[in-house]
């Protein structure tokens, strides 16, 4: 913490990398006067700025918890070229993931990083404090750097996590992984009603199976009165 700012700061100053962005937000220690220390800090590096210009209209962010004893998260966006290699554009260092520090990332992302590039698509998580941010930036006309033609989308994977978690079936969830990958109207029916009906049955027998489960049960317990 004491020399992340000064190194990013000496690198962007080195000739030919004025085009580094970074953003560096401190705070003051009570009781020591004029001593502060780093609350937070976003960069992104001239080579990433520029590399995103040919890539997909995508970036990919998410949040990491650090550990050790400085804690905190790390905050990074991922973009994808043509060939669906992942290039990391910028990256993040802050208290948590509460709605106002996405909002400062998102922020500070669309003027180093987006900048004038409309049709841009964030993907993430179904974090209730990003979803809140990404909302406030769209449509709170009282914010004062808004990002209004900014898509997002759900991350696939973290779908199919929460997918495998309730069904608890590994090939469900390849079907599922299958259905979001298809970009043919005809194969994502297919996909769909298949995955429907597989869900269906697999939902009536974990009911049938409960049924019986708690009949047992009953009758276990009707026994045990009796005896």
């Amino acid at each position: 913490y004491n020399h992340t700012p000064r190194l990013l700061q000496k690198i962007k100053g080195y000739r030919g990398n004025s085009h580094h962005f970074v953003d560096i937000k401190e705070t003051e220690v009570t009781g020591c006067k004029d001593f502060r220390v780093l609350h937070r800090i976003f960069w992104a590096f001239a080579q990433c700025i520029e590399g995103f210009v040919s890539c997909r209209p995508v970036l990919c962010v998410k949040g990491l918890l650090l550990c050790g004893k400085y804690q905190g998260v790390l905050l990074t966006a991922l973009a994808l070229d043509a060939n669906d290699n992942y290039i990391p554009v910028a990256f993040a260092i802050v208290e948590s993931e509460s709605k106002e520090c996405w909002v400062w990332f998102l922020r500070n992302l669309k003027q180093a990083v987006v900048k004038e590039r409309s049709g841009v698509c964030i993907i993430h998580d179904y974090k209730r404090e990003l979803l809140d941010a990404i909302e406030d930036l769209q449509c709170n006309q009282q914010q004062p750097h808004p990002w209004r033609d900014m898509s997002s989308r759900w991350c696939m994977h973290h779908l199919a996590e929460t997918f495998l978690a309730n069904f608890g079936d590994k090939k469900l969830m390849v079907l599922f992984k299958r259905l979001c990958q298809q970009n043919q109207l005809s194969k994502f029916i297919k996909i769909w009603k298949e995955l429907d009906e597989l869900t269906l049955k697999y939902m009536a027998e974990k009911e049938g199976g409960a049924r019986v489960e708690m009949q047992q049960q009953s009758i276990e317990h009707d026994e045990a009165v009796v005896e």
